[in-house]
């Protein structure tokens, strides 16, 4: 039986249901008025609680932090609570450092660490001026791929997503 990460439970599954459900929106979205600065959101930290039905299973955050030569670093990460860890560790963190303005990323990566399996380093490294992403796994490249001037990862496209200003707007 395969099981899902929890980082998919709190922030890929939150991303990937905005996504689909507001995708014609964020289209729309870039000629709304003044989003707030992204420069607001530094040290903000937001903690939840990961459930198996009723049963606290897990702890997720969220995190912003100022990063030199105005860029911010976005984190999020996901563990199991140490009694449920004999049945399925759970270590997940994805950082995201992103351009300030423009949550436009430089470099993701993502570490995870479930079940008995060993950890897994994923990287992805934009190149702005190539237009260009190259995807690493376990410090191998595995694709280098042209993207568009404006391409997110997950974690900068969530927080990007935050910075949309929809008042007075018809969604």
């Amino acid at each position: 039986m395969r099981k899902a990460p929890p980082i998919a439970w709190v922030v890929l599954g939150v991303v990937s249901v905005l996504t689909v459900a507001v995708a014609p929106s964020v289209v729309v979205a870039e000629g709304f008025g003044a989003a707030p600065a992204i420069r607001s959101l530094a040290g903000e930290r937001l903690e939840f609680v990961i459930r198996w039905g009723m049963i606290p299973a897990g702890r997720a955050t969220l995190e912003v932090e100022t990063a030199p030569r105005e860029r911010m670093v976005l984190r999020a990460t996901a563990r199991s609570l140490q009694w449920i860890d004999w049945m399925y560790l759970v270590r997940e963190r994805m950082e995201s450092t992103v351009t300030v303005p423009g949550l436009l990323p430089e470099r993701f990566f993502k570490t995870t660490r479930d079940g008995r399996h060993r950890t897994r380093v994923e990287e992805l490294l934009f190149d702005r001026r190539a237009g260009t992403v190259t995807y690493r796994r376990d410090e191998q490249e595995q694709a280098s791929l042209e993207v568009t001037p404006g391409a997110r990862d997950a974690l900068a496209s969530f927080y990007a997503f935050r910075t949309l200003d929809f008042e007075g707007e018809q969604v």
